[in-house]
């Protein structure tokens, strides 16, 4: 009778063993691998907030809580004054940089027309009577609008961040804030953060304007506290538009959908409140992604690990660097072409900024 339960049992184990056993909690971590080559290029002890670009060959730009500063030959050139605490920024073209700063008594949004090279403050109602800081800004290049995500406030802009239009939510909202932001060909926009009881927020507003919350099941697969920090979408093959693939990363791991929001699921995930603040998606195979976290520690030492799915997420490689020592949390991250080659560039809390080749 044993024998014949045990042999009974064995097809049920494969298939369990094949869905990772049903629950998050079993989920595998990546397998261990360090034969990527990382190289370190400036900015330590700065926290990199974001890195961009005009486009995958453009000039790099670095918006860090010391000023905002651009690569050239592998050297980091201050473009500001070191105090400002720059939040975010967004490139009208090769010379039109907008920032979003934080200073001591106000925020304010800087404008330069000369990359960088000059700044101005612009007069904008971001906030309403009170300035509120911009967390993240998008522009739409195709109908020239500015989108910026405040503490819960979507607005636009069309003209450069001057007069601004509520979209979702209101000035001075109670909330920690958000900070993602997504603009899907269909014309509808994502947002994500946090709300006011550290649980994640994600809202779709629909080209009619209809607000679609899918807080709730985020939360049952990131619980609080958590917060969405990037949105991404994935092209069709061959086509301009977007599948119905919506993925987005925070705190605690990564998450997706197959059918544009109806259902949720699990990519990557951990039980330690991992930090995941962006995604690449390779733009020759958006099958491969690229990815990598910071645990929330601001003193003690972690490692860098680059991580990479070479099947759109079913299964996780990672690439560690093998400095110990290394304050190696990433907070932002951006792919370049430099001629034939392809650079991914992470951006670290306080760790500095790291190139690595890729394949």
């Amino acid at each position: 009778m044993k024998k014949l339960l045990l042999v009974a049992l064995v097809p049920v184990l494969a298939v369990l063993l094949a869905c990772g056993g049903g629950s998050k909690k079993h989920k595998q971590p990546p397998q261990q691998k360090s034969e990527m080559t990382f190289e370190y290029i400036g900015l330590k002890d700065h926290i990199v907030v974001q890195l961009k670009a005009y486009d995958d060959e453009e000039t790099l730009y670095a918006a860090t809580n010391k000023g905002l500063h651009v690569l050239i030959d592998d050297e980091w050139e201050l473009l500001t004054p070191a105090d400002w605490n720059v939040n975010a920024i967004e490139l009208i073209d090769q010379q039109h940089i907008l920032a979003s700063v934080s200073f001591p008594q106000t925020e304010k949004l800087m404008e330069s027309l000369d990359a960088g090279e000059t700044w101005t403050e612009v007069e904008s109602n971001f906030g309403g009577e009170w300035p509120e800081q911009i967390r993240y800004m998008v522009y739409e290049h195709d109908d020239h609008v500015l989108y910026a995500a405040g503490k819960a406030v979507l607005a636009k802009s069309e003209d450069y961040g001057r007069e601004w239009t509520i979209v979702y939510g209101n000035w001075w909202m109670e909330a920690s804030g958000l900070s993602a932001i997504g603009l899907h060909s269909s014309g509808d926009i994502w947002i994500g953060g946090q709300g006011g009881i550290e649980s994640p927020t994600f809202q779709q507003i629909k080209v009619d304007g209809e607000a679609v919350d899918h807080s709730a099941p985020i939360a049952e697969l990131l619980p609080p506290p958590s917060v969405i920090r990037s949105i991404h979408f994935f092209p069709e093959e061959g086509k301009s538009t977007h599948s119905d693939r919506v993925l987005a990363t925070g705190e605690g791991g990564i998450v997706h959908s197959l059918d544009y929001g109806e259902t949720w699921l699990p990519v990557l995930l951990n039980d330690h409140s991992r930090f995941y603040f962006d995604l690449v998606i390779d733009p020759d195979n958006s099958s491969t992604l690229y990815t990598a976290g910071w645990d929330k520690n601001w003193e003690s030492p972690q490692e860098l690990r680059l991580e990479i799915s070479d099947d759109a997420g079913k299964t996780w490689t990672a690439h560690r660097h093998k400095d110990d020592q290394l304050l190696g949390g990433v907070w932002s991250m951006k792919l370049r072409m430099e001629g034939e080659k392809k650079l991914l560039y992470l951006g670290l809390c306080e760790g500095g900024v790291f190139k690595v080749k890729l394949p």
